[in-house]
Parts: structure tokens; sequence; C-alpha cells
């Protein structure tokens, strides 16, 4: 049991809800909420110390110990996250995935954040080699950006490994989920239920991101395979960039509802997020979801059990692609060899309440009419 308390800790630690130099809930208070004994949460806590998650005062508590370059471990053994932002759909799950490895072996790491911008992500991926690190993890915020800097990287052997995304033409080992195989199992779901005009929604340019792209190309398979055109009328392949922020919530919805008027009975979305975005866009209109529209998402993140209705979803392993990340990384950085690999770890369908098989075109048109 005490291992379940240093899995929620360890956590809270790394997602950075628990941040440095903060005081941690005594062993008396984790033994209530846990419901165990003060020897079991002393232990949660003696492990976390020794791991080097906190560091402890007599007679004052336990903290969350910083974990910073340079700060009590040697040049050897510290290796850096660089991410697009602190707190986000899996994030959460990729860090505590390599943190886990990364302990194991005793290593210590630094969350670099580049809140989704390319510069600061450049500045990151020029000064991190320069500060005495083995290895970075990186989460790119597009798979066409920095290349001449990561180039660099290569070609000096620096040990780098990628989640969630992949750079053609850079010798860089990859981790990521199985995502055409994702945009297929989606559409196959859908055509299952029996419709037959799909479309397909993502935030961002299919060109500029591998992941989105990989999962449009799974959705163009599906179809194609099922003998169904993948109809330009049915897609939104650039919505940040074609609707202006300022009414783009309400362009998109008129822009969804043509596309329902047109046909379309379900759609797949780039995420959960914009799968969700689109529930509420539609239910303010006086739409409703699957009645009127089957929707799949893809993450299958916490908020997407507990939308209503709750999200059928393309599952990730966040996890297991922090941990290979993470192996993938120390084995190149004790190794000192650097050879590119990529690795794609399967995806699952699961099945809730957002999707369901289409209603006949007539019943809907007459209940439109009457409301």
């Amino acid at each position: 049991m005490y291992a379940k308390i240093m899995e929620e800790l360890k956590k809270d630690i790394v997602t950075g809800k628990l941040t440095a130099h903060q005081q941690l809930p005594t062993e008396l208070e984790l033994a209530d909420t846990f419901s165990v004994s003060r020897i079991t949460s002393k232990r949660a806590l003696s492990e976390l110390e020794r791991e080097g998650f906190i560091y402890r005062r007599r007679g004052s508590g336990s903290f969350v110990k910083p974990r910073r370059l340079g700060d009590n471990a040697k040049a050897d053994k510290i290796v850096a996250f660089v991410l697009p932002f602190e707190k986000a759909t899996g994030l959460m799950n990729y860090l505590q995935g390599a943190a886990e490895v990364f302990n194991e072996h005793r290593y210590m790491f630094t969350i670099c954040t580049t809140h989704e911008e390319i510069e600061r992500e450049r500045d990151w991926l020029v000064e991190l080699p320069h500060q005495n690190v083995r290895g970075l993890l990186f989460y790119p915020i597009s798979d066409k950006a920095n290349m001449d800097v990561l180039y660099r990287l290569t070609t000096n052997q620096t040990p780098i490994v990628l989640l969630d995304k992949q750079y053609e033409g850079l010798p860089m080992t990859s981790v990521t989920s199985d995502n055409r195989d994702g945009g297929r199992k989606a559409v196959q779901h859908l055509i299952t239920l029996g419709h037959s005009h799909i479309g397909y929604i993502s935030t961002v340019p299919i060109e500029t991101t591998s992941t989105v792209r990989d999962r449009y190309f799974g959705y163009c398979d599906a179809l194609r395979h099922a003998g169904l055109e993948a109809s330009l009328q049915f897609m939104l392949l650039n919505v940040n960039g074609t609707y202006k922020l300022e009414n783009r919530s309400e362009q998109l919805a008129e822009a969804l509802i043509d596309m329902m008027t047109a046909g379309m009975t379900a759609i797949v979305a780039e995420n959960d997020l914009v799968a969700i975005q689109i529930i509420k866009l539609l239910s303010a209109k006086g739409y409703r979801v699957p009645e009127d529209l089957s929707i799949v998402g893809f993450d299958d993140t916490e908020v997407a059990r507990h939308t209503e209705p709750s999200l059928t979803t393309i599952a990730q392993d966040f996890l297991g692609i922090g941990r290979l990340a993470a192996k993938s990384l120390l084995e190149q950085a004790e190794n000192q060899t650097v050879e590119a690999k990529k690795y794609s770890l399967p995806v699952e369908l699961v099945i809730r309440e957002s999707t369901a098989p289409p209603r006949n075109p007539l019943a809907v048109a007459e209940e439109r009419t009457k409301s």
C-alpha cells in the first residue's frame, strides 16, 4: 500500500502540483487519507526521500526537493525534459512513466517548459547541451521547427529522444503511439455502426504535425478500404488558421452545422479536447451527440470519461511511451552511442456514449420541423 502513496505523491511532484520546497502532508495525514497505518505512510515518505523526491527536516516535516540542473547530482546523472506545457493532455503520464525509469537508475531530471513558443524551444535546445545534461527527452511543438539546431545535435551525437512526433530526415529516436492505426480504428467503429458520411477535424494543418497527419491518413485508409469517399466537404483541417480567434467558436459551429446539413453523420476529432469542444458548441445550438452527430476523440483523457455524453475515443499508452522514451535515452547516454530507432505503441478503441448508429434522415428532418 505504501507504493500507492508514493505513486500519488510522485505524480503530484512530477507534474508540478507540488512545487519545490512545498510541505507534504504529515505521516498521520497520509495515513488517514489513504486509510493505512502510520508505519505504511512513514515508509512511503522514507522511500521518496531515498529516491530524491523529497527532503525531511526533524520537527518540521517533509518537503519537495528541487529538481534543477546541478542540484545535488553528478553531471553524468542529469537529463532534461523539454516540453511545450507543464500540464496538458497525457503529459502527466508521460512524465510519470519517464520519472519511474530515471529514478530507478538514480538520474536527476529537470523540466524545461517552452510554453508553445518556438523561440523558447530553440533557446532550450541550444543551451541545455552546455549545462552538463546527459540527454534530452524532447516533446516538440511542431515537427517542422528548429530543424537546424536538431541537425547539429544529431551530428554531435547528443542523446535525444522525441515524444509524440517524428522529424523526417533527422536520425533521432522517437516514441509515439500508432496514430495511423488509431485513425483507422475510429473510422472502422463508425462504419460498423452504419455511418458512411464521416468527417475529420484538426486545429492545425496536417503538414505541420506528424501525429495529426498520421491520424488523418488512418482516417482516409479506413474510408478507402470500405469503398467510401474521404470528402473534402466533411473536413476541417486547420481550424486555428481558418477562423479568427475572436469569433472562432461561432464560425466553427456554423461550419459543423453546414456539414451536418450536407449529410455528415459522424466526425473524428484530432484529440479529445477538440471533440469535447464540438459537443459543447453543438449543444449550445440545440444539437445532440450522438443523436445528431457521432463523435470520436483521440487520447482517452480523464475529462473524456466524465464529459456529457462520455466520449468514445482512441486510448494512448502515455505511461508506456514515457517509460520507453526514458529507457531509450538512458541507453544512448550510458552506451555513448546514438542509434536512431522508431517505436510505435499500440492504441485501443474505447467505446462510450458519444457514438451511435445514424438516425433516419427523414426522421431527423421531421423532428427539426416540429422544433
